[in-house]
This record gives structure tokens, C-alpha cells and sequence, in this order.
């Protein structure tokens, strides 16, 4: 999944963790990730989508499209 993120950027700011790393494994904690892969969608503070397994950056471009359309005005 990092591959086709990095090679196919979505239109979004994107920052990618490893469970190896302390930091991530704070985080993974801190938002209560349980699955892996686990991608979560933020406007600023407050979450809009929570997906586990693949999500290619087709599926988050169309994510941020039906949330712009629903919620920006």
C-alpha cells in the first residue's frame, strides 16, 4: 500500500507509520488501531473515514470528493 500511495500520490497530505517505530506504535494506540493496514481520513482535527486493509489512492481521492461534496459548502 505505501508503493501505490508514493507512486500514485492521492490529493491529499499523506504521512505513512511503521509499527516498528515507537512513535507509530504511540499513535496506533493513541487512535486505537487494531488492523493493518489502517488508513484514517482527517479534516484538521476531527476524523472523517477509518478503512483497514488496502486502500488504493483512487478510493481516498474518491473519499475526499463525497466529503467535500457533503460537507463543504
Amino acid at each position: 500500500m505505501q508503493q501505490e500511495l508514493m507512486d500514485n500520490p492521492p490529493n491529499a497530505d499523506i504521512t505513512i507509520l511503521h509499527v516498528k517505530h515507537f512513535y507509530s506504535r504511540e499513535i496506533a494506540v493513541k487512535e486505537n488501531i487494531t488492523e493493518y493496514p489502517t488508513i484514517i481520513i482527517y479534516n484538521g482535527e476531527d476524523e472523517i473515514t477509518r478503512r483497514s486493509g488496502f486502500v488504493d489512492s483512487k478510493t481516498i481521492d474518491k473519499i475526499l470528493k463525497e466529503y467535500e461534496t457533503e460537507c463543504v459548502v
